[in-house]
């Protein structure tokens, strides 16, 4: 029986006004193609993981049993995924991934009678386009109806979610991540609070539109967007699914009302400019195009169509090749040919560069002359003919991860620049007071991350760049001790690393500061410093800093204090006002006659937003602020044997005997007001590094390496009363 859904008026330009449902599922066998096409692609692009996203996954949260990855005590009820399969084919991807459960009767079918909890399961992003790379991220859509949902059930599900994501971790190096959304919430465009990986309401329309524009359908209903045609108003979208729903339930079962998306709106830029710049410190490329492509929607020069309607029409309308359906392609294309239109060469280049540095397509002359059937080397083959370009320079940004600190840093600023001026252009051109659609929470921690990566202030030690997913250690480094003119000294920062990308043997320098302890500060929060990898060189001076001083004091820091970019992406606890964290007291680091009567004070303190300050004082000075800091830090909950693990002193081996440790140690923890347990542990010397368990923020492999032997000096032994 056939059912024709009426459109009124011109709600659909160029098309019918009536809308048969044979016409919506042949739609639908459309978008299953496009779907199954560029699921192909992943798996083309790492088999092991792509069977683990679709294959794996979808029938984990299927299921509640036993020794299997997300598995919840009495959480049967937070589970459940619509159209997962059947009971034979879930058997089979337990039995071939899990072999340990053959032997194990599970019920299958008792699962898929029950009505499921999860009615879409999508996966967004670059997955299963041409910028899908060993480094992509999981993101995975959870669509559920909170609305005939237990509170019990939800909590199973976000604790069976989260077991999973660590599983996937753990077992094959995966950062997947999953949003529970309600469907409600998903038609009004709310999306929840930010964090570290959701943008909460800092993007409504914009993440609607990406949504639409990059998802996969893993499992479930399919969205019902996708199989009208494009160019309906609101009251059409919503007449017409009504009308589907009830003229054809048993069709209308099969697909999910996500709701409708007109265009965009200036009222996000806001929420938007900062979501994106707060990312671009973790992967500058993507949120390069991103902004980019946001700055070609709120442009009023911009008279096309949002890129997620243009997908569709292409979808529908027949395309049968990807790289004419690619959504990330798609993207990279409309904003070169604005940029174009515009005459902006300068940005268009840097678009094209992030581009290929996202996609990593690794374009050498072998790939181009033995023509390999691969997508991403035939895209780029393409590209790399319109642009004009080289192998020259491909194969130098092949090398971006050798290029020299320096040049990173150069290339780094050139894309703060386009930041900075988009996020300019664009707020100039927004009206008075036009509302912007973020909310005070996301807007506020927003607010702090940005305070935490670009912000200026007193003591504070900024941060390095980041263009690649491995961070830049230097293999060989100086320390050099310089006067000027008025006599005032200086120490510089020499990267004398020798990089293969580099012809000539160079040294750049790369900081400076009055303090050599703030130097070091400086280099170990960067992360660029690594006591198995980094060779360390300091030229004779007139100064009290002897290298091997240096070199115990870098290896402290390090054991201590976690570098910036761990704090980026973990908990930085960003709701809460800032307060101190860590603090490292170092006396007497550049003196001659060390300790005969204490004479300076550098304090280095990383607070809990994961900012970094260091801070020189005289003794006498210093030791009264150090109170006033340690108050700060016993004000914030710290117990009485957890101090010593917040609050460190650190004494040059030069510094001399046990009698005068003996009597600092006594006056600092007198005068701190600490308690014997208290003081114990914070003189307790850190010249290696300690267990994961302390340090959490410890890589895998630095937590296992043989740096562990290293024993603990003996200085604590050797106080006398």
């Amino acid at each position: 029986m056939a059912f024709f859904i009426t459109i009124p008026g011109d709600a659909m330009k160029g098309s019918p006004r009536i809308l048969d449902v044979r016409h919506i599922q042949k739609n639908k066998k459309i978008f299953l193609n496009y779907n199954r096409l560029r699921c192909q692609y992943a798996y083309d692009m790492d088999a092991e993981r792509a069977s683990v996203v679709f294959e794996i996954i979808p029938v984990l949260l299927s299921i509640n049993e036993v020794d299997l990855p997300g598995y919840v005590s009495g959480g049967d009820s937070g589970c459940g995924v619509y159209a997962v399969g059947s009971s034979y084919q879930l058997s089979q991807v337990i039995r071939d991934y899990f072999p340990e459960t053959r032997r194990r009767t599970i019920p299958f079918q008792s699962y898929l009678i029950k009505r499921p909890l999860i009615e879409s399961l999508f996966l967004l992003g670059s997955v299963g386009t041409v910028a899908q790379t060993a480094q992509s991220d999981f993101d995975y859509w959870v669509c559920v109806d909170k609305f005939r949902c237990s509170r019990r059930s939800i909590q199973a599900l976000e604790e069976k979610t989260a077991q999973i994501a660590y599983w996937c971790q753990s077992s094959f190096g995966m950062d997947v991540h999953f949003f529970i959304l309600d469907l409600k919430q998903v038609r009004r465009n709310d999306f929840g609070k930010v964090d570290e990986e959701s943008s909460g309401s800092s993007q409504k329309k914009f993440l609607k539109e990406e949504c639409y524009r990059t998802m996969l359908l893993v499992s479930g209903k399919i969205p019902y967007w996708w199989v009208v045609p494009s160019g309906m108003d609101r009251k059409s979208y919503q007449r017409t699914w009504r009308n589907f729903t009830q003229k054809a339930p048993m069709d209308a079962v099969d697909f999910v009302d996500l709701g409708f998306l007109e265009g965009v709106s200036r009222s996000e830029f806001l929420g938007n400019a900062l979501w994106q710049l707060s990312k671009g410190i973790k992967d500058p490329f993507k949120a390069l195009i991103k902004m980019a492509m946001m700055e070609v929607y709120l442009s009023d020069e911009y008279d096309g169509s949002l890129l997620c309607d243009t997908l569709k029409d292409r979808v529908l309308g027949g395309c049968r090749f990807l790289k004419d359906m690619d959504p990330y392609l798609l993207m990279v294309e409309t904003v070169l040919d604005f940029y174009r239109k515009q005459d902006r060469i300068a940005h268009m280049d840097l678009v094209k560069k992030a581009f290929y540095l996202k996609a990593q397509p690794g374009m050498t002359r072998t790939k181009i002359r033995t023509k390999i059937d691969d997508y991403k080397v035939d895209v780029f083959s393409e590209l790399m003919d319109q642009w004009d370009w080289h192998l020259d320079l491909v194969e130098d940004l092949n090398q971006i991860g050798n290029w020299s600190y320096g040049r990173q840093l150069k290339f780094s600023t050139e894309i703060n620049r386009f930041f900075s001026s988009t996020y300019r252009r664009l707020s100039e051109g927004l009206r008075a007071r036009e509302k912007q659609e973020i909310d005070q929470y996301d807007l506020e921690v927003l607010g702090r991350k940005l305070i935490v990566l670009f912000s200026r202030k007193r003591y504070k030690l900024r941060l390095t760049p980041f263009l690649t997913g491995r961070r830049l250690i230097l293999n060989r480094c100086i320390f050099q001790y310089e006067r000027n003119r008025a006599k005032q000294k200086r120490w510089d920062l020499y990267d004398a690393t020798l990089y293969p990308t580099e012809r000539r043997k160079l040294r750049w320098k790369i900081f400076s500061a009055e303090s050599i302890v703030k130097v070091a500060a400086w280099l170990v929060n960067n992360g660029l410093y690594d006591f198995q990898a980094t060779g360390v060189e300091m030229p004779p001076n007139p100064s009290g800093v002897r290298l091997t001083d240096l070199i115990d004091l870098l290896k402290h820091f390090q054991s201590f204090f976690p570098p910036a970019y761990y704090r980026l992406t973990g908990d930085s606890r960003l709701d809460d006002d800032a307060i101190k964290d860590r603090i490292m007291v170092v006396i007497d680091m550049e003196e001659l006659n060390k300790l005969k009567r204490p004479a300076s004070m550098d304090i280095v303190y990383k607070n809990s937003w994961g900012e970094m300050f260091a801070e020189s004082y005289s003794y006498k000075e210093g030791l009264a602020i150090l109170k006033r800091y340690a108050r700060d830090i016993k004000a914030g909950g710290v117990g009485l044997y957890e101090i010593g693990s917040r609050l460190r002193v650190h004494i040059p081996q030069s510094a001399g005997d046990s009698d005068k440790l003996g009597k600092l140690y006594e006056k600092i923890v007198k005068s701190l007001e600490l308690e014997e347990a208290e003081g114990m542990g914070i003189f307790r010397p850190l010249f290696g590094l300690e267990r994961q368990a302390h340090f959490g923020w410890l890589e895998r492999e630095q937590a296992q390496s043989s740096f562990h032997v290293w024993q603990e000096q003996a200085m604590v032994g050797g106080f006398k009363r």
